[in-house]
């Protein structure tokens, strides 16, 4: 019989520290922290990792790693409310599923999805001045849908996408939308390699 563990954390507070750090089978954890300059770092190691985040406020910093040690998918699930907030987010092996919605102005997400297995990115930002770097590597086939919206400042944007086996982008079911109103104008950048 699989091994199932559900963690839930809730974390009301401003300069803290949220760490955990898990192996297992079917890791489920859910957390929501709102407060300023907090630092939630969680790795999950196993199979079937899902990871459910709620942020808001300002200046805080999410690292996530879910690496798969068997056959199971990494999902992720994080919605952040809030200004000049990091997200660093890396899944590895297996099938990787992230959706990501951030509402605020100086938000940086760097996102790593690679290893055998499909990787899907749902990432849509809301607000000015984003930098956003993806990557999608390895074998299996990359999905990135994107949203871009802003009200005025520039953002900076860079996919790529590599391995042997297809890259979905601008196609029927994997698009990057974004709208540029900003006279020091925007910045995307797409590589593609197979």
């Amino acid at each position: 019989m699989m091994e199932e563990r559900v963690y839930l954390s809730i974390l009301f507070r401003v300069s803290s520290l949220l760490l955990l750090s898990l192996t297992a089978l079917a890791q489920n954890i859910t957390t929501t922290v709102s407060g300023m300059h907090n630092d939630i770092h969680i790795d999950q190691i196993g199979s079937g990792n899902f990871l459910m985040v709620s942020i808001q406020g300002d200046m805080n910093h999410l690292e996530t790693t879910q690496e798969n040690q068997q056959n199971g998918p990494n999902f992720l699930n994080a919605t952040i409310d809030g200004s000049s907030n990091q997200v660093d987010v890396l899944q590895e092996n297996g099938s990787n599923m992230a959706t990501i919605n951030i509402d605020g102005s100086g938000n940086d997400a760097d996102i790593v999805q690679r290893g055998d297995g499909s990787h899907i990115l749902n990432l849509e930002l809301d607000g000015d001045d984003h930098i956003t770097s993806i990557t999608q590597e390895d074998d299996g086939n990359h999905s990135a849908l994107v949203r871009l919206n802003n009200t005025g400042g520039p953002w900076n944007f860079n996919l790529v996408q590599s391995g042997s086996s297809n890259d979905m982008f601008n196609s029927d079911n994997a698009t990057v939308n974004g709208n540029c109103y900003s006279s020091l104008g925007c910045n995307m950048t797409v590589y593609n390699n197979d």
